[in-house]
Protein backbone atom coordinates (compact mmCIF):
# COMPACT_ATOMS: atom_id res chain seq x y z
CA UNK A 1 0.00 0.00 0.00
CA UNK A 2 1.13 3.16 -1.23
CA UNK A 3 0.37 5.12 1.65
CA UNK A 4 2.12 3.42 4.49
CA UNK A 5 5.72 4.85 3.23
CA UNK A 6 4.70 7.82 4.65
CA UNK A 7 4.12 6.32 8.60
CA UNK A 8 7.85 6.27 8.92
CA UNK A 9 7.79 9.10 11.26
CA UNK A 10 4.80 8.82 13.41
CA UNK A 11 4.61 7.39 16.85
CA UNK A 12 1.90 5.67 18.41
CA UNK A 13 -1.74 5.25 18.87
CA UNK A 14 -4.48 4.15 20.92
CA UNK A 15 -6.63 0.97 21.01
CA UNK A 16 -9.76 0.49 22.08
CA UNK A 17 -12.91 -1.68 21.65
CA UNK A 18 -16.63 -0.65 22.61
CA UNK A 19 -19.80 -2.53 22.31
CA UNK A 20 -21.04 -5.75 20.66
CA UNK A 21 -21.32 -4.04 17.24
CA UNK A 22 -19.86 -0.69 18.61
CA UNK A 23 -16.51 1.48 18.49
CA UNK A 24 -13.12 1.57 18.76
CA UNK A 25 -11.45 5.19 19.54
CA UNK A 26 -8.18 6.74 19.70
CA UNK A 27 -6.87 10.18 20.42
CA UNK A 28 -3.49 10.78 19.53
CA UNK A 29 -1.54 13.23 16.49
CA UNK A 30 0.52 10.09 15.17
CA UNK A 31 0.79 7.33 12.98
CA UNK A 32 2.31 3.48 12.65
CA UNK A 33 5.82 3.09 13.16
CA UNK A 34 8.64 2.78 10.57
CA UNK A 35 8.04 -1.20 9.80
CA UNK A 36 5.19 -1.95 8.54
CA UNK A 37 2.38 0.66 9.65
CA UNK A 38 1.02 -1.39 12.62
CA UNK A 39 1.67 -1.27 15.93
CA UNK A 40 4.93 -3.29 17.89
CA UNK A 41 5.30 -4.22 20.94
CA UNK A 42 5.23 -1.66 23.95
CA UNK A 43 3.59 1.04 20.68
CA UNK A 44 -0.02 0.18 21.42
CA UNK A 45 -1.99 1.41 24.46
CA UNK A 46 -5.19 -1.15 25.02
CA UNK A 47 -7.92 -0.21 27.39
CA UNK A 48 -8.86 -2.79 30.09
CA UNK A 49 -12.07 -3.54 28.66
CA UNK A 50 -13.14 -7.50 28.23
CA UNK A 51 -12.97 -6.69 24.43
CA UNK A 52 -9.48 -6.16 23.94
CA UNK A 53 -8.55 -9.72 23.86
CA UNK A 54 -4.90 -9.25 22.30
CA UNK A 55 -2.65 -6.61 24.57
CA UNK A 56 0.85 -6.62 23.65
CA UNK A 57 3.64 -8.28 25.73
CA UNK A 58 4.82 -5.91 28.80
CA UNK A 59 0.90 -4.25 28.47
CA UNK A 60 -0.80 -7.49 29.77
CA UNK A 61 -2.36 -7.71 33.52
CA UNK A 62 -2.41 -11.10 34.81
CA UNK A 63 -5.53 -12.52 36.38
CA UNK A 64 -6.65 -13.05 40.13
CA UNK A 65 -5.62 -16.46 40.98
CA UNK A 66 -9.14 -18.51 42.47
CA UNK A 67 -7.24 -20.95 44.08
CA UNK A 68 -8.27 -22.72 46.98
CA UNK A 69 -12.07 -21.85 45.61
CA UNK A 70 -14.38 -24.56 44.93
CA UNK A 71 -15.75 -24.62 41.59
CA UNK A 72 -19.47 -22.82 41.34
CA UNK A 73 -17.82 -20.53 44.43
CA UNK A 74 -15.91 -18.25 42.38
CA UNK A 75 -18.44 -15.91 41.54
CA UNK A 76 -20.04 -16.30 44.53
CA UNK A 77 -18.67 -13.14 46.42
CA UNK A 78 -15.70 -15.88 47.27
CA UNK A 79 -14.79 -17.42 50.63
CA UNK A 80 -15.71 -16.33 54.56
CA UNK A 81 -13.29 -14.73 56.40
CA UNK A 82 -9.99 -17.08 57.29
CA UNK A 83 -10.66 -19.39 54.92
CA UNK A 84 -9.48 -17.76 51.36
CA UNK A 85 -6.07 -19.07 49.99
CA UNK A 86 -6.64 -22.26 51.31
CA UNK A 87 -6.32 -25.33 48.87
CA UNK A 88 -9.03 -27.13 50.32
CA UNK A 89 -12.22 -27.03 52.17
CA UNK A 90 -12.95 -29.05 55.59
CA UNK A 91 -15.59 -31.58 54.37
CA UNK A 92 -18.67 -30.41 56.23
CA UNK A 93 -18.11 -26.80 55.44
CA UNK A 94 -17.57 -27.16 51.93
CA UNK A 95 -21.17 -29.55 51.92
CA UNK A 96 -22.52 -26.57 54.11
CA UNK A 97 -21.78 -24.30 50.85
CA UNK A 98 -23.08 -26.66 48.60
CA UNK A 99 -25.95 -26.79 50.20
CA UNK A 100 -26.51 -23.04 49.77
CA UNK A 101 -25.92 -22.85 46.48
CA UNK A 102 -28.53 -25.68 45.75
CA UNK A 103 -31.21 -23.56 47.76
CA UNK A 104 -29.93 -20.32 45.67
CA UNK A 105 -31.05 -22.18 42.80
CA UNK A 106 -34.38 -23.40 43.75
CA UNK A 107 -35.18 -19.87 44.48
CA UNK A 108 -34.42 -18.79 40.77
CA UNK A 109 -36.84 -21.46 39.94
CA UNK A 110 -39.64 -20.31 37.24
CA UNK A 111 -43.06 -20.63 37.44
CA UNK A 112 -44.89 -20.50 34.04
CA UNK A 113 -46.88 -17.47 34.55
CA UNK A 114 -48.83 -14.74 32.26
CA UNK A 115 -47.63 -11.21 31.51
CA UNK A 116 -49.85 -8.03 30.80
CA UNK A 117 -48.18 -5.86 28.61
CA UNK A 118 -49.48 -2.21 27.89
CA UNK A 119 -49.54 1.61 28.83
CA UNK A 120 -49.99 1.74 33.25
CA UNK A 121 -50.36 5.32 33.16
CA UNK A 122 -53.32 6.70 31.14
CA UNK A 123 -54.72 10.41 31.27
CA UNK A 124 -58.50 10.96 31.80
CA UNK A 125 -59.94 12.74 28.44
CA UNK A 126 -61.78 16.39 29.01
CA UNK A 127 -64.33 15.02 26.20
CA UNK A 128 -64.71 12.16 24.22
CA UNK A 129 -62.76 8.67 24.99
CA UNK A 130 -59.20 7.54 24.96
CA UNK A 131 -58.75 3.97 24.06
CA UNK A 132 -55.67 1.80 24.61
CA UNK A 133 -54.61 -1.54 23.82
CA UNK A 134 -53.24 -4.94 25.59
CA UNK A 135 -51.96 -7.96 24.82
CA UNK A 136 -51.21 -10.70 27.63
CA UNK A 137 -48.92 -13.98 26.91
CA UNK A 138 -47.15 -17.05 29.15
CA UNK A 139 -44.38 -17.16 30.00
CA UNK A 140 -43.19 -21.15 30.84
CA UNK A 141 -40.83 -22.36 32.87
CA UNK A 142 -37.58 -21.99 30.31
CA UNK A 143 -38.53 -18.46 30.01
CA UNK A 144 -39.66 -18.59 26.75
CA UNK A 145 -42.79 -16.51 25.48
CA UNK A 146 -45.78 -18.25 24.57
CA UNK A 147 -48.86 -16.87 22.21
CA UNK A 148 -52.20 -17.11 24.02
CA UNK A 149 -55.34 -15.95 23.78
CA UNK A 150 -56.53 -15.41 26.96
CA UNK A 151 -59.86 -14.07 28.65
CA UNK A 152 -60.09 -10.31 29.80
CA UNK A 153 -61.60 -8.94 33.00
CA UNK A 154 -61.42 -5.80 35.39
CA UNK A 155 -60.96 -7.26 39.08
CA UNK A 156 -63.42 -4.60 40.49
CA UNK A 157 -65.11 -2.85 37.85
CA UNK A 158 -64.62 1.07 37.82
CA UNK A 159 -66.68 3.89 36.67
CA UNK A 160 -65.69 4.94 32.90
CA UNK A 161 -63.61 2.13 32.40
CA UNK A 162 -64.60 -0.66 29.75
CA UNK A 163 -62.97 -3.53 28.76
CA UNK A 164 -63.67 -5.63 26.08
CA UNK A 165 -62.81 -9.33 25.36
CA UNK A 166 -59.83 -8.60 23.12
CA UNK A 167 -57.89 -7.16 25.89
CA UNK A 168 -59.34 -3.20 24.02
CA UNK A 169 -59.95 -0.70 27.25
CA UNK A 170 -62.17 2.69 26.84
CA UNK A 171 -61.62 5.32 29.08
CA UNK A 172 -64.04 8.10 28.95
CA UNK A 173 -64.54 11.87 30.73
CA UNK A 174 -66.74 10.36 33.72
CA UNK A 175 -63.93 8.12 34.78
CA UNK A 176 -62.02 9.47 38.36
CA UNK A 177 -58.45 9.46 39.43
CA UNK A 178 -57.43 6.24 40.73
CA UNK A 179 -56.17 2.74 39.87
CA UNK A 180 -57.56 -0.50 38.85
CA UNK A 181 -55.97 -4.08 38.04
CA UNK A 182 -56.40 -5.09 34.32
CA UNK A 183 -56.72 -9.64 34.26
CA UNK A 184 -55.83 -11.81 31.76
CA UNK A 185 -56.40 -15.40 32.20
CA UNK A 186 -55.62 -18.51 30.63
CA UNK A 187 -56.32 -22.30 30.56
CA UNK A 188 -55.01 -25.46 29.12
CA UNK A 189 -54.94 -28.99 29.64
CA UNK A 190 -51.76 -30.27 31.39
CA UNK A 191 -50.93 -34.10 32.56
CA UNK A 192 -54.83 -34.72 32.07
CA UNK A 193 -56.53 -31.31 34.29
CA UNK A 194 -56.95 -28.04 33.47
CA UNK A 195 -54.69 -25.53 35.06
CA UNK A 196 -55.06 -22.03 34.93
CA UNK A 197 -53.15 -19.05 34.84
CA UNK A 198 -53.48 -15.41 35.46
CA UNK A 199 -51.40 -12.26 34.89
CA UNK A 200 -52.63 -8.78 36.64
CA UNK A 201 -50.99 -5.00 35.36
CA UNK A 202 -52.66 -1.96 37.44
CA UNK A 203 -52.75 0.74 35.32
CA UNK A 204 -53.36 4.59 37.25
CA UNK A 205 -55.86 6.99 35.84
CA UNK A 206 -55.11 10.79 36.32
CA UNK A 207 -55.34 14.26 35.25
CA UNK A 208 -52.09 16.33 33.69
CA UNK A 209 -50.30 18.17 35.51
CA UNK A 210 -46.95 20.30 34.28
CA UNK A 211 -43.77 18.41 36.06
CA UNK A 212 -40.99 19.85 33.82
CA UNK A 213 -40.15 21.17 30.36
CA UNK A 214 -37.59 19.56 27.71
CA UNK A 215 -35.82 21.30 24.97
CA UNK A 216 -34.75 19.28 21.85
CA UNK A 217 -31.85 20.53 19.93
CA UNK A 218 -28.22 21.42 19.33
CA UNK A 219 -26.19 22.22 21.96
CA UNK A 220 -22.83 21.97 20.15
CA UNK A 221 -22.90 24.01 16.62
CA UNK A 222 -20.08 23.39 14.13
CA UNK A 223 -19.36 26.35 11.77
CA UNK A 224 -16.93 27.71 9.27
CA UNK A 225 -15.89 31.34 9.21
CA UNK A 226 -14.98 31.68 5.39
CA UNK A 227 -18.47 30.39 4.70
CA UNK A 228 -21.44 32.88 3.34
CA UNK A 229 -24.96 32.96 4.72
CA UNK A 230 -26.65 32.83 8.02
CA UNK A 231 -27.24 29.27 10.48
CA UNK A 232 -30.89 28.33 11.03
CA UNK A 233 -31.10 26.16 13.89
CA UNK A 234 -34.72 24.50 15.30
CA UNK A 235 -35.46 23.89 18.71
CA UNK A 236 -38.37 21.95 20.22
CA UNK A 237 -40.07 21.78 23.36
CA UNK A 238 -42.01 19.05 25.21
CA UNK A 239 -44.20 19.87 28.26
CA UNK A 240 -43.69 16.74 30.28
CA UNK A 241 -46.31 15.80 33.23
CA UNK A 242 -45.97 14.11 36.39
CA UNK A 243 -45.63 10.33 34.67
CA UNK A 244 -43.29 11.29 31.93
CA UNK A 245 -46.04 12.32 29.57
CA UNK A 246 -45.92 14.82 26.93
CA UNK A 247 -49.11 17.70 27.52
CA UNK A 248 -50.46 19.00 24.35
CA UNK A 249 -51.54 22.26 23.55
CA UNK A 250 -49.29 24.48 25.98
CA UNK A 251 -48.71 27.37 24.83
CA UNK A 252 -44.23 28.04 25.14
CA UNK A 253 -42.79 31.45 25.81
CA UNK A 254 -39.21 31.40 23.85
CA UNK A 255 -36.37 34.19 24.81
CA UNK A 256 -33.52 33.33 22.87
CA UNK A 257 -30.20 35.65 24.55
CA UNK A 258 -26.46 36.22 23.46
CA UNK A 259 -23.51 38.02 24.98
CA UNK A 260 -21.23 37.78 21.90
CA UNK A 261 -22.81 37.02 19.01
CA UNK A 262 -24.21 40.22 17.91
CA UNK A 263 -26.31 39.25 14.44
CA UNK A 264 -28.75 36.84 16.03
CA UNK A 265 -32.43 36.42 16.08
CA UNK A 266 -35.58 34.26 16.99
CA UNK A 267 -38.45 33.57 15.63
CA UNK A 268 -41.85 31.53 16.98
CA UNK A 269 -45.13 31.39 17.00
CA UNK A 270 -47.50 30.82 20.00
CA UNK A 271 -49.44 28.10 18.48
CA UNK A 272 -46.00 25.62 18.08
CA UNK A 273 -43.64 25.04 20.86
CA UNK A 274 -41.08 25.22 18.48
CA UNK A 275 -37.92 28.37 18.07
CA UNK A 276 -35.83 28.99 14.88
CA UNK A 277 -32.32 30.74 16.06
CA UNK A 278 -30.65 32.24 13.18
CA UNK A 279 -27.45 33.92 13.23
CA UNK A 280 -24.04 34.22 10.86
CA UNK A 281 -21.50 32.33 10.91
CA UNK A 282 -19.59 33.19 13.86
CA UNK A 283 -17.97 31.89 17.39
CA UNK A 284 -19.76 31.98 20.63
CA UNK A 285 -22.37 31.29 22.62
CA UNK A 286 -26.11 32.11 23.33
CA UNK A 287 -28.61 30.33 25.45
CA UNK A 288 -32.24 29.38 24.49
CA UNK A 289 -35.03 29.37 27.34
CA UNK A 290 -38.68 27.70 27.19
CA UNK A 291 -41.30 28.67 29.61
CA UNK A 292 -44.66 27.26 30.44
CA UNK A 293 -46.51 28.95 33.49
CA UNK A 294 -43.92 28.62 36.25
CA UNK A 295 -41.87 25.99 35.09
CA UNK A 296 -39.04 26.51 32.31
CA UNK A 297 -36.27 25.26 31.10
CA UNK A 298 -32.61 26.75 30.03
CA UNK A 299 -30.39 25.06 27.00
CA UNK A 300 -26.92 26.72 27.04
CA UNK A 301 -25.74 26.29 23.19
CA UNK A 302 -21.38 26.99 21.93
CA UNK A 303 -20.88 27.92 18.50
CA UNK A 304 -17.57 27.23 17.11
CA UNK A 305 -15.34 26.31 14.90
CA UNK A 306 -14.89 22.20 14.76
CA UNK A 307 -11.08 20.88 14.94
CA UNK A 308 -10.74 17.03 14.21
CA UNK A 309 -10.03 15.47 17.70
CA UNK A 310 -10.42 11.28 17.40
CA UNK A 311 -11.53 8.53 14.84
CA UNK A 312 -14.00 6.20 15.89
CA UNK A 313 -14.66 3.13 13.80
CA UNK A 314 -17.98 0.79 13.91
CA UNK A 315 -18.78 -2.64 12.22
CA UNK A 316 -19.07 -6.36 12.97
CA UNK A 317 -16.29 -7.65 15.32
CA UNK A 318 -16.91 -11.07 14.47
CA UNK A 319 -16.70 -12.68 10.71
CA UNK A 320 -17.67 -15.93 9.99
CA UNK A 321 -15.19 -17.88 7.48
CA UNK A 322 -16.98 -18.02 3.96
CA UNK A 323 -17.44 -21.97 2.77
CA UNK A 324 -14.78 -22.74 -0.19
CA UNK A 325 -14.40 -20.73 -3.18
CA UNK A 326 -16.41 -17.89 -1.45
CA UNK A 327 -16.06 -14.61 -0.33
CA UNK A 328 -17.85 -12.23 2.27
CA UNK A 329 -17.73 -8.87 2.88
CA UNK A 330 -18.51 -6.26 5.84
CA UNK A 331 -18.98 -2.77 5.70
CA UNK A 332 -17.06 -0.35 8.55
CA UNK A 333 -18.31 3.33 9.25
CA UNK A 334 -15.56 5.72 10.38
CA UNK A 335 -16.65 8.42 11.89
CA UNK A 336 -14.46 11.90 12.55
CA UNK A 337 -15.44 13.51 15.85
CA UNK A 338 -14.44 17.45 16.72
CA UNK A 339 -13.62 18.61 20.08
CA UNK A 340 -17.01 18.48 21.36
CA UNK A 341 -17.51 14.54 19.93
CA UNK A 342 -19.67 16.04 17.03
CA UNK A 343 -19.24 14.20 13.83
CA UNK A 344 -17.43 16.02 11.20
CA UNK A 345 -18.49 15.22 7.63
CA UNK A 346 -15.25 14.16 5.26
CA UNK A 347 -14.27 11.65 2.62
CA UNK A 348 -10.45 11.44 3.50
CA UNK A 349 -10.62 8.16 5.07
CA UNK A 350 -7.60 5.73 4.34
CA UNK A 351 -7.92 2.14 5.41
CA UNK A 352 -5.44 -0.54 5.59
CA UNK A 353 -5.37 -3.95 7.61
CA UNK A 354 -2.56 -5.67 10.22
CA UNK A 355 -1.92 -8.51 12.09
CA UNK A 356 -1.10 -9.41 15.48
CA UNK A 357 2.48 -8.07 15.04
CA UNK A 358 1.85 -4.58 12.96
CA UNK A 359 2.38 -6.07 9.86
CA UNK A 360 0.44 -4.60 7.28
CA UNK A 361 -1.60 -7.02 5.10
CA UNK A 362 -1.77 -6.96 1.33
CA UNK A 363 -3.46 -9.40 -0.02
CA UNK A 364 -6.46 -10.49 -2.47
CA UNK A 365 -7.90 -12.68 -0.50
CA UNK A 366 -7.98 -10.01 2.29
CA UNK A 367 -8.37 -6.33 2.07
CA UNK A 368 -10.37 -3.11 2.71
CA UNK A 369 -11.41 -0.30 0.30
CA UNK A 370 -13.43 2.83 1.36
CA UNK A 371 -14.66 0.99 4.47
CA UNK A 372 -15.49 -2.38 3.04
CA UNK A 373 -13.76 -5.50 4.13
CA UNK A 374 -13.89 -8.72 1.97
CA UNK A 375 -12.78 -11.99 3.47
CA UNK A 376 -12.05 -15.14 1.15
CA UNK A 377 -11.71 -18.97 2.48
CA UNK A 378 -7.96 -18.62 1.97
CA UNK A 379 -7.63 -16.55 5.19
CA UNK A 380 -5.95 -18.32 8.26
CA UNK A 381 -5.61 -15.38 10.75
CA UNK A 382 -7.63 -15.69 14.08
CA UNK A 383 -8.47 -12.10 13.93
CA UNK A 384 -6.92 -9.18 11.82
CA UNK A 385 -6.12 -5.03 12.94
CA UNK A 386 -8.28 -2.27 10.97
CA UNK A 387 -7.05 0.43 10.37
CA UNK A 388 -8.49 4.01 9.95
CA UNK A 389 -6.28 7.40 9.28
CA UNK A 390 -7.49 10.84 8.52
CA UNK A 391 -4.92 12.83 7.02
CA UNK A 392 -1.88 10.92 8.10
CA UNK A 393 -2.47 12.77 11.66
CA UNK A 394 -5.41 10.84 13.46
CA UNK A 395 -5.69 6.88 13.54
CA UNK A 396 -7.66 4.06 15.21
CA UNK A 397 -7.98 0.99 15.43
CA UNK A 398 -10.78 -1.84 15.45
CA UNK A 399 -9.90 -5.27 16.21
CA UNK A 400 -11.74 -8.14 13.97
CA UNK A 401 -12.22 -11.91 14.89
CA UNK A 402 -12.48 -14.88 12.67
CA UNK A 403 -14.50 -18.18 13.12
CA UNK A 404 -14.67 -21.29 11.29
CA UNK A 405 -18.63 -21.83 10.32
CA UNK A 406 -20.04 -24.78 12.56
CA UNK A 407 -20.67 -27.42 10.43
CA UNK A 408 -23.94 -29.14 11.35
CA UNK A 409 -24.27 -32.56 13.06
CA UNK A 410 -25.07 -35.18 10.67
CA UNK A 411 -28.22 -37.80 12.33
CA UNK A 412 -26.84 -40.79 12.97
Amino acid sequence: MKMVKKFKKFAVVAVMSLCAFGFATSQAIAGPPDHAGGPSRGQVKANETEDVKWVPPGLQKKEKSSKGIPPGLQKKGGLPPGLQGRDNLPPGIQKRFGDVLEREDEEKEVISHVVVKGDEFIVIPNEDEVIVKYEAFLLDEEGTKVEITPEWSLEEEKEGVYLDEEGTLEITNSAEEGTFKLVATYSREEDRETKEYKGTLEVELYHQEISYIEIDGKKFVGIDEDEEGRVNLEYVARVMDQNDKAIEGEVVSWEVKSEDIEDLFALSTAKESRVVVIFSQEEGEFTVTAKVGEEEITLQVVVYNPVATDLEVSGAKEIVLPSEDEKTTEEYEARLLDQYGEKIETEDITWFLTDKDGKEIETSYLEIEEGKLTVTDEVSLDYVFIWAAFNDEIYTTFKVDFSQEQEEEEEE
